[in-house]
């Protein structure tokens, strides 16, 4: 979260300067009233609010569909996800390419209320050790999390977060799943649920992100192409 928006100039000075102006702007507030837990809470399904549960959270996402200024100019977005049962947390790594650039950043998602399922405060640790990333945490809900055909996880989920920068209530949305691709009208039916729930976003804004040009991807088809050519040789 807050990945600076010009984050694919190569010197890190330059990154981290963005970085901490959008911390220091968002100190005037995460939550007005257009932006509070009680507004993402209402987004959730009722699966959520009833059946939600963190563990089956764990292990690594892909991102689909995105809206967040934060993210401009970047690429392939995953999110490895690790549960801390003691403190009912997640705990990820949001990892990304700016152009050839890899870059990661660790996300907190800490329980804003135990009798509300799914709803979150979520925060950061700043790059380079730097203190402070608790200081700020955004309203975030669970909006949709699908469990696979086993039972044993989730295999697609919806997250909306919201932050105030000055005047402006800024709304997030992304969505992902375990895999690096997702079937269009799989997207489609998961955006309508979301509207269906309240969420309120233009089509216009979403973002869409293409995993097949990701360097993981080039490495599992040259992989699989090799096998393919040994096997018929």
């Amino acid at each position: 979260l807050f990945l600076h928006r010009f984050c694919w100039l190569p010197t890190w000075p330059i990154m981290l300067l963005l970085l901490l102006l959008q911390f220091l702007a968002l100190l005037a507030g995460s939550t007005n009233s257009g932006c509070s837990y009680e507004a993402v809470a209402e987004l959730r399904s009722k699966v959520v609010q009833e059946n939600y549960d963190p563990a089956l959270m764990t292990g690594l996402w892909y991102e689909h569909i995105y809206i967040d200024p934060a993210q401009i100019g970047a690429s392939c977005q995953t999110l490895n996800v690790t549960f801390d049962a003691g403190t009912n947390t997640l705990n990820t790594d949001f990892s990304v390419l700016y152009g050839s650039q890899p870059f990661t950043i660790v996300e907190h998602y800490a329980p804003e209320d135990s009798s509300k399922k799914g709803v979150y405060k979520k925060y950061v640790d700043i790059p380079f050790g730097i203190p402070g990333g608790s200081l700020v945490t955004l309203p975030t809900a669970v909006v949709i999390a699908e469990l696979s055909p086993d039972g044993s996880r989730y295999d697609s989920m919806v997250l909306s977060s919201c932050y105030s920068l000055l005047v402006t209530t800024i709304e997030e949305l992304v969505v992902f799943s375990r895999k690096p691709s997702m079937d269009e009208q799989r997207l489609r039916a998961l955006l309508k649920a979301v509207r269906e729930q309240g969420g309120n976003f233009r089509e216009a804004d979403l973002q869409h992100v293409d995993h097949s040009k990701c360097p993981s991807m080039a490495v599992a088809h040259d992989v699989v192409q090799g096998a393919a050519g040994t096997q018929f040789q």
